[in-house]
């Protein structure tokens, strides 16, 4: 089997390079309830400069780099029964990326559990310059790529079946800005 990302006689490894159906997406599981999401950003547009200055200074310390968007999150248990779910957010690189890119990359999750009739919950999952950022092929190092990101929240019962027309009813799919 070849490295990590898809060759010619390999699909790729994980989530990230894997370019063939999946039996099982990552967070796949099955619910005795109803959940109902919705996503949105405040802000979608975002300075690449900005973003280029925060990953130079933090390169050492990602852990520090600047949120830049905040994700938020509602999601609420419309069913009979009390229980958890993972809400998983995803960032989708702009489609002219470099070769060897992501297909994607895993941008933020949180458990959270909800009784049945609860009030739906709000979170927020910050986004930061160095999520919006590429290893370069030549030097291995970060680049913040501009362009059209895509943030998909991915409900957990989320199963993309090749032959289904319609995309699952609970996908959620916003565009980030990077220019």
């Amino acid at each position: 089997m070849g490295g990590m990302r898809p060759t010619q006689d390999s699909p790729g490894r994980t989530y990230r390079f894997y370019n063939r159906p999946v039996l099982y997406p990552f967070g796949y599981g099955l619910s005795y309830t109803t959940f109902v999401s919705s996503l949105a950003v405040q802000k979608p547009n975002i300075d690449v400069e900005h973003c280029r200055r925060d990953v130079e200074s933090t390169r050492l310390t990602p852990h520090l780099a600047a949120v830049v968007v905040t994700a938020q999150v509602t999601i609420a248990n419309l069913g009979e029964v009390d229980s958890d779910t993972v809400v998983i957010l995803y960032l989708v690189p702009p489609p002219d990326s470099p070769k060897g890119s992501p297909l994607s990359q895993l941008a933020g999750f949180e458990r959270v559990h909800l009784r049945a009739g609860e009030r739906p919950k709000k979170l927020k999952i910050p986004i930061t310059s160095h999520q919006l950022a590429l290893a370069d092929a030549k030097d291995g190092l970060l680049r913040v790529q501009p362009g059209t990101w895509r943030l998909r929240l991915v409900p957990g019962d989320y199963h993309p079946d090749q032959n289904q027309a319609e995309p699952h009813p609970g996908l959620r799919v916003v565009r980030l800005f990077v220019k």
